[in-house]
């Protein structure tokens, strides 16, 4: 039996078995029945688009490197490997709506 709804789709077979795939978890027919039964946002709504402007304006920069030698002659060929040492951000933690509000504690839109 389907918990979802023609007004508020839940998640497809391939996308839960992307979660499994991606978090590398066996889950039970239970769990995926669960996880499937959860409620997806419409793709178009726009709050999404209006997220996705703010990641590619505050989150995203361009960058670039010049491998030089020691001389200071450029290698344009060199091989270079970035690792990210710390988030700027608060990632994967629990937050409150607080952590989202002004001063005086009103949950507010960044723009």
């Amino acid at each position: 039996q389907s918990r979802q709804t023609q007004s508020q789709p839940g998640l497809t077979t391939q996308e839960v078995e992307k979660i499994e795939s991606e978090l590398g978890i066996t889950l039970s027919a239970e769990e995926k029945l669960n996880i499937a039964s959860i409620a997806k946002a419409p793709a178009s709504a726009t709050w999404r688009t209006a997220a996705e402007n703010r990641i590619e304006y505050y989150r995203k920069a361009d960058l670039n490197i010049e491998v030089i030698d020691e001389v200071g002659n450029p290698l344009p060929d060199a091989t270079v490997s970035v690792k990210t040492k710390q988030n700027a951000f608060k990632f994967g933690g629990i937050m409150k709506a607080i952590d989202f509000g002004n001063h005086g504690g009103q949950v507010s839109d960044p723009e």
